[in-house]
């Protein structure tokens, strides 16, 4: 909710781009994919992390990787929806790139996606988001476990 509204009072001054891109149709598509990314993605990565139980970990993590492989096909790069970042984009962001995944999630639960050919789009839309001006000026850099 409040990304949309920075978004709908801020988006698209001097040329910056809206989060919630195109027309009525693809702005609800985004908050669908948003609204899930958040639950299969942000809210299991918690999941994972707090569980102790062996089996609840492994359902978690199915959950996460099965979400990142729908969002794999549906991804059209270097961003969700192409050349410019949108809400889908900034909703998984911190969960799936940086420290909170390559560092958290390796180091406690051994938990990484894999480097297959499903999951290919993923390391690309990864990349990108690691060089995104916005993403860049946010990060916690030099961050262990």
């Amino acid at each position: 909710i409040c990304v949309e509204y920075i978004d709908e009072v801020f988006g698209d001054r001097n040329g910056t781009t809206k989060l919630l891109p195109g027309g009525p149709a693809q702005r609800a598509d985004a908050r669908m994919w948003s609204n899930r990314l958040n639950d299969d993605i942000a809210t299991t990565f918690y999941v994972l992390l707090l569980k102790q139980n062996k089996a609840e970990q492994e359902m978690a993590a199915e959950k996460m990787l099965n979400a990142v492989k729908d969002f794999c096909q549906i991804c059209k790069g270097p961003f969700f929806y192409g050349d410019e970042i949108s809400i889908v984009d900034i909703t998984i962001a911190p969960w799936l790139v940086g420290a909170r995944m390559e560092v958290v999630l390796q180091h406690y639960r051994n938990f990484e996606v894999p480097a297959t050919a499903e999951y290919a789009k993923y390391f690309q839309w990864r990349d990108n988001v690691l060089k995104h001006p916005a993403f860049v000026a946010t990060a916690a850099l030099g961050f262990e476990a």
